[in-house]
């Protein structure tokens, strides 16, 4: 079968997801697997037909401590500070999801976002004797490889071998879902041999992830939105894009050393900041000024108050963490689930 391995700091769950949907829409046998999906080593006997594709997501762990995939393309879709408990230099995280290009050979293809190449070309990493494709809005700036061709992505709207796509008209929404999804229709073009412009019209059906800017409550013109798999502030802020303005952001957990000021950027979208969880200190240290912050010790609490909040005020509610779960549950699923629990029980005593 055919291997397509994607990994990234925020992106990677939804860019395998996407991309397994497209595949099995043209009912090509594909199986998400790795970080999200079975483990690939329970994908043996579904593995024997060379139509068969493993859509495989890695986090820096699992690369780490890989050995060599054969790999036909390759994705990495976002790079961002993360994990540095980890591997101590933001270079070391950056070598560790690099590996993945490693695995492909001449005829292979590498996907990655812009903000990827600028870390590439600081680092001055070798870049991959194979296809390379180049995701973002300018390529001004970026220093790329003479192999490389440049996809300009603005506002959801591409140009694509002489084609103009607009993917909002396939209804998916937000700057980092058409990035996903971009993504998504090329590695999926891979392995088809169907123009990736096509392979967007799959996604007009595709169901988001649990816990992945999934919204749980929609009445009276208000939503409140669970972005439980958010464990790192760039994902607080991508998904803040789903929720109109102001808005009530639920933050915290245990927290990774990392710095919350950039919060500042998305200030005039929120109205208060309710913190929770072992790094509520460092979060409500670092908010802006100005901002309204409420802090619990335990998400309950804090989830309740968010939510009381949201109905006086009849505004939009989103819980992205930004932080890992580990200090009150056993993984982002778990504390997913607990929130949606939470919701459902204020809704029902209203």
């Amino acid at each position: 079968g055919s291997i397509l391995a994607v990994t990234g700091t925020n992106g990677k769950s939804t860019t395998v997801a996407m991309t397994e949907h497209i595949l099995r829409s043209l009912r090509l046998p594909a199986a998400a697997c790795g970080n999200i999906g079975v483990p690939p080593t329970a994908l043996d006997l579904r593995m024997e037909s060379p139509t068969h594709t493993a859509v495989i997501e890695l986090s820096s762990y699992q690369l780490e401590g890989s050995l060599s995939w054969p790999s036909i393309a390759a994705a990495i879709t976002s790079f961002s500070f993360d994990h540095l408990a980890r591997h101590k230099t933001l270079r070391n995280y950056f070598d560790a999801k690099w590996r993945i290009t490693s695995w492909l050979g001449t005829g292979g293809l590498l996907i990655v976002m812009d903000d990827v190449a600028r870390y590439a070309s600081e680092f001055g990493v070798k870049w991959p004797d194979c296809k390379v494709v180049v995701v973002g809005p300018s390529r001004s700036g970026l220093n790329l490889p003479a192999h490389s061709s440049f996809l300009e992505l603005n506002n959801g709207v591409c140009h694509l071998n002489g084609d103009t796509i607009d993917l909002n008209s396939f209804g998916i929404t937000g700057a980092h879902n058409h990035q996903n999804a971009l993504m998504a229709a090329l590695l999926a073009a891979r392995v088809s041999d169907v123009h990736p412009g096509s392979l967007l019209t799959y996604l007009a059906n595709y169901r988001p992830l649990s816990y992945r800017c999934e919204i749980v409550f929609q009445k009276g013109g208000r939503m409140i939105v669970n972005d439980s798999k958010s464990t790192n502030l760039e994902s607080t802020l991508s998904a803040l894009s789903m929720v109109k303005q102001p808005s009530i952001l639920l933050m915290g957990g245990q927290g990774k050393g990392e710095s919350y000021r950039e919060l500042a950027k998305k200030v005039d979208q929120l109205q208060l900041l309710v913190t929770f969880g072992a790094s509520r200190d460092a979060i409500k240290k670092d908010a802006p000024g100005g901002l309204a912050v409420a802090s619990f010790e335990k998400m309950k609490d804090a989830v309740l108050h968010a939510l009381q909040v949201a109905r006086d005020n009849n505004c939009d509610l989103i819980f992205s963490p930004g932080c890992a779960s580990f200090d009150e549950f056993r993984n982002f699923e778990h504390r997913g689930a607990v929130f949606n629990e939470l919701v459902r029980e204020f809704d029902s005593q209203a």
